[in-house]
């Protein structure tokens, strides 16, 4: 089983993510900050960072470089509501979901994302309108 950190100081969208990924097969972590984000990346092995660009406590770029410090390899996915992705595509971002979308919008990113770090069966990933938002790969 594939093991994906949801990094996202918002709750509610986090436990649904968290909810849809364990439907489809993933072992799911959760964070609502940079600094539980450190702790998951130093205690588990996931092998998918998906994280929100804003945190309340600092933002995706730093839970990107937690992940390189922490979790040398682990490709990490970025949920945003803009389109400046230029330092987090330096930094190694695998790619990016632009908000609002669908859960099949990001279950698309992860299961045919450049990196091909995480591959579970899927039950189908249309996700509904909301999957017709953009997805941005590095």
């Amino acid at each position: 089983m594939s093991t994906v950190l949801i990094v996202d100081d918002e709750a509610h969208l986090r436990r649904l993510l968290g909810m849809v990924l364990r439907e489809e097969g993933y072992a799911v972590l959760e964070a609502g900050s940079v600094a539980q984000a450190r702790a998951r990346l130093a205690d588990a092995d996931a092998e998918l960072v998906i994280t929100d660009q804003k945190l309340g406590d600092g933002d995706g770029l730093a839970v990107l470089a937690a992940a390189r410090e922490l979790a040398t390899g682990t490709p990490v996915l970025f949920l945003t509501t803009g389109t400046d992705d230029h330092e987090p595509r330096q930094m190694g971002a695998v790619g990016f979901v632009v908000r609002p979308s669908g859960t099949g919008a990001i279950l698309s990113a992860i299961q045919s994302g450049p990196s091909r770090a995480i591959a579970a069966t899927s039950r189908g990933t249309d996700g509904g309108p909301g999957s017709r938002s953009r997805i941005a790969s590095a």
